[in-house]
C-alpha cells in the first residue's frame, strides 16, 4: 500500500476505504470507554489528523506502553476515513 501523505487527506472530497500514514503522534488522550484519541501529524502540513483507535485491537495491546508523544514514529493502516477523524485498523512502531 501506498503512502498518502496527512496534507492530502485532508484536501481528499470523498472518504477512502483504507489508507496508509507515516507520523508520529502529536497528542494522546485516553478513554474510560475503551479507546484512545491520538493526534497524528507527518510534517507535510500544520493540520493533524485524529485516530480513534479501539483498544481491544492486537496492535494496540501489543504498543500500549510504547505509544508516546513525540518520541513514537507510527505506520499506521486507516480504515473508515472521513474528514479528520479515522479508526486505526493496524499499528507498527
Amino acid at each position: 500500500m501506498k503512502r498518502t501523505k496527512i496534507k492530502e487527506l485532508l484536501n481528499c472530497k470523498e472518504e477512502q476505504e483504507s489508507v496508509l500514514v507515516k507520523g508520529w503522534v502529536r497528542t494522546r488522550r485516553d478513554s474510560k470507554g475503551g479507546f484512545s484519541f491520538l493526534e497524528i501529524n507527518d510534517g507535510s502540513c500544520l493540520g493533524n489528523i485524529q485516530a480513534i483507535v479501539d483498544h481491544s485491537l492486537n496492535e494496540f495491546q501489543e504498543l500500549d506502553k510504547q505509544i508516546t508523544t513525540g518520541s513514537c514514529s507510527l505506520e499506521c493502516i486507516f480504515s473508515h476515513f472521513g474528514r479528520k477523524n479515522i479508526c486505526l485498523k493496524e499499528a507498527l512502531l
